[in-house]
């Protein structure tokens, strides 16, 4: 691995990338280093800081409130379904869906696309130089 491996697209971060979630499952997804999508989850996080502060644990059901609704207004830019399963991409579907506990398996692949570096990795430069 190069340093210039480490390379991320700012401009993917806060703008989107494409990421096919499970085969045919195409989410187009903004980063969670982003800066919208960090303070919009200092924000979410904000009514549970003096319990953390004083050592203690988010509840999991309030983890998974704030998880759903970080992912459905500021990481998700929309998505594209070959299967017909889910819906059509809406602010309001994805926040039904990723707050239903039958989805979490989806919300959690979603999470982690987002986490990702290698989804927002910038491979523009190198190309250039190698051709």
């Amino acid at each position: 691995m190069k340093l210039s491996d480490l390379k991320v697209d700012p401009d993917k971060e806060r703008n989107g990338a494409r990421v096919e979630i499970i085969p045919g499952l195409i989410v187009t997804l903004r980063s969670l280093s982003a800066p919208e999508v960090r303070a919009a989850r200092d924000r979410l996080l904000m009514p549970y800081r003096k319990i953390v502060a004083m050592g203690g644990m988010i509840p999991p059901d309030a983890q998974d409130k704030i998880t759903a609704t970080l992912l459905a207004e500021h990481v998700v830019l929309g998505w594209e379904d070959k299967s017909g399963e889910l819906p059509p991409y809406s602010k309001g579907k994805a926040a039904e869906i990723f707050g239903d506990p039958a989805w979490r398996r989806l919300r959690d692949l979603v999470y982690e696309a987002a986490g990702e570096a290698e989804t927002f990795r910038q491979v523009v430069a190198d190309n250039a130089v190698k051709n």
